[in-house]
């Protein structure tokens, strides 16, 4: 009895389905590009950008140091006496010590700066992503970023059409 119930369940579902699909629209969203390429995204980029810019210069310019001092190293490896070369060895790693901070550091500024700018700008897109798909009449919408897509006929990818609507109303807001 109960094989007969499910399988007049499952027949009915099968019937329904192609009455369904006709009224579905399906929509997939690469939200990591709309961020990247829309005008928004890249102003929050370069808001970033400049306010880590101090510290990224001075990380460069140890790099650079760092550089140096192991490639002027190695010039004078095989003529320095052997407490020279260690006093080298022990200043290269100091430096080294040194570089790995200003990494961290330069890190924890990078993402402090992406925390505090950034979060206006996703709302924004958020919107307005969800404005343009909203009007679009899409009843089903797949963000690729997600990762859980396997395969997708790349007609159904709107992002795109997106950055383009997100451009329009960025520009709009006076930016």
């Amino acid at each position: 009895m109960k094989k007969i119930l499910v399988l007049l369940i499952i027949a009915f579902l099968a019937l329904q389905a192609p009455a369904f699909a006709q009224d579905l629209k399906v929509a997939v969203i690469n939200t990591a590009q709309v961020i990247a390429t829309s005008l928004a995204g890249k102003h929050g980029e370069q808001q970033v950008q400049a306010k880590i810019a101090p510290i990224r210069q001075e990380f460069e310019k140890m790099q650079n140091e760092f550089k140096s001092v192991v490639e002027s190293y190695k010039k004078q490896q095989a003529a320095l006496s052997v407490e020279n070369r260690q006093m080298k060895e022990i200043e290269i790693k100091r430096r080294q010590n040194e570089l790995q901070e200003m990494a961290g550091a330069y890190r924890q500024a990078d993402q402090a700066a992406r925390k505090e700018l950034l979060p206006p700008v996703h709302r924004f897109l958020e919107k307005a992503a969800s404005e343009y798909l909203e009007s679009q009449k899409y009843n089903l919408v797949i963000d690729q970023t997600r990762g859980a897509l396997a395969y997708y006929d790349r007609a159904f990818d709107v992002s795109e059409a997106v950055v383009k609507y997100c451009d329009e109303q960025w520009k709009a807001k006076g930016n």
